[in-house]
């Protein structure tokens, strides 16, 4: 630990004393809820027959569209500090898609807010997180909800919540796992014991629930540190390849890789010879479907219509850019692919130059993101409104928002 970490942390630790949310508005508080919310999808709880979670998505929607003008009063200085310009036309172009979708209705409109939603969120986390104590507690509250899911993993795993006739939804636990351990390295440095820690402690819920890709991105995530340097990378390098192999030798592993034929090897799996519950098979049906339109895509919502046509039981592509350039064509998927891209350039820099808590976030946000584009080429990442995606720009939106307003905080004397 340098003596820079260990100012940057004394520093926050003095700002962290005295009031604990002073100034906190509503539209803040709304924001502690995504992480729990996050959390809540590995219950899979349902009420009249409807997820809970989802029913409390959608009640976003509302929310938002009151709380957008509450800040707005609350704070006139305030502003939209996200970089917003990229997604915007990302989001015109999955709303304009509607008019030549061949599958018109609700499950289109579904899908258009299930993809823009998150962007929402991370334009309003960065208006209503400005200041370095708040964002100190949004990342706690991130912890927070990844010990919850930790504690339902346990649950699941001695087969309790079975016995109580509760169902998990082990996917989207997975995928929120990631995205924990993406907060809790972003604590490297200074509080590297307490990083590594939380981040073997959030391993399990990926374990538990045999997610392959989730898994392998997982453990991949500390080689991506922005501040790791080279020898401490190298090391990483070496125990997460040890970690690695335990974990595919694991009875669990390899029946998710090989099924009833047994125990295979890593070899096996670079060559292509193991389970792939119908990925490789069905991705080249939904590629010349995607091919038969080119240019503009068949339409958000489309894949849910046609994928069950040539994948049984099946409404995702399991791959999300797939499902873009299905959906929205070459076009979406160069706005698309454009503005995730330099979204992660942008935040890989950031997290470099940038100091204490909001570096944290910077870092948190960046590790975050490099989940979202690897999970994505397996999984269905994009459309994980509640479970990934509204909670990771709600972070990308904090870290922005908090760098834009902090000269206004020192000048009050609440930050550095």
């Amino acid at each position: 630990m340098t003596r820079t970490d260990i100012h940057e942390f004394e520093g926050d630790a003095a700002r962290r004393r005295g009031q604990s949310l002073p100034g906190a508005s509503a539209g803040f508080m709304l924001l502690l809820l995504i992480p729990w919310n996050a959390a809540l999808v590995y219950l899979d709880i349902a009420v009249g027959g409807r997820s809970l979670p989802g029913m409390l998505w959608v009640g976003f929607i509302p929310a938002l569209a009151v709380a957008f003008p509450m800040e707005a009063r609350l704070a006139p200085h305030a502003r939209i500090a996200l970089p917003y310009a990229n997604w915007l036309v990302w989001s015109a172009w999955v709303w304009a898609s509607l008019v030549w979708c061949d599958v018109p209705g609700l499950r289109a409109v579904q899908d258009a807010m299930q993809l823009t939603l998150p962007i929402a969120i991370g334009m309003f986390s960065s208006l209503a997180v400005r200041r370095s104590d708040h964002l100190e507690t949004l990342l706690r509250s991130v912890c927070a909800s990844g010990a919850f899911v930790v504690a339902i993993a346990v649950l699941s795993r001695t087969g309790i919540l079975a016995r109580l006739g509760i169902a998990t939804d082990d996917r989207s636990s997975a995928l929120y796992a990631v995205l924990v351990g993406a907060v809790l390295l972003a604590h490297y440095p200074p509080r590297a014991g307490w990083a590594a820690m939380g981040w073997a402690a959030m391993l399990l819920p990926a374990l538990v629930t045999g997610s392959r890709m989730a898994t392998a991105v997982y453990l991949s995530l500390p080689m991506f540190h922005p501040r790791l340097s080279i020898r401490a990378r190298l090391l990483s390098l070496v125990v997460l390849a040890l970690i690695g192999w335990t974990v595919f030798q694991s009875a669990g592993f390899q029946h998710r890789f090989f099924g009833e034929a047994g125990t295979g090897t890593l070899a096996q799996v670079m060559r292509g010879e193991f389970l792939s519950f119908g990925r490789f098979e069905n991705w080249p049906a939904i590629w010349r479907e995607a091919r038969a339109r080119p240019w503009l895509g068949h339409g958000a919502g489309y894949s849910a219509a046609f994928v069950p046509k040539v994948w049984e039981n099946m409404t995702h592509p399991h791959n999300d850019y797939l499902r873009v350039f299905l959906e929205f064509g070459s076009l979406g998927f160069v706005i698309f692919g454009f503005a995730a891209a330099t979204q992660y350039v942008a935040l890989h820099r950031l997290a470099l130059t940038t100091r204490g808590a909001v570096r944290r976030a910077y870092t948190a946000a960046m590790l975050g993101w490099w989940g979202f584009l690897l999970t994505s080429l397996t999984d269905n990442t994009l459309v994980y409104n509640a479970a990934y995606m509204s909670p990771l720009f709600m972070l990308v939106g904090a870290a922005y928002g908090t760098a834009f307003h902090k000269p206004r905080e020192a000048a009050n004397g609440l930050g550095a």
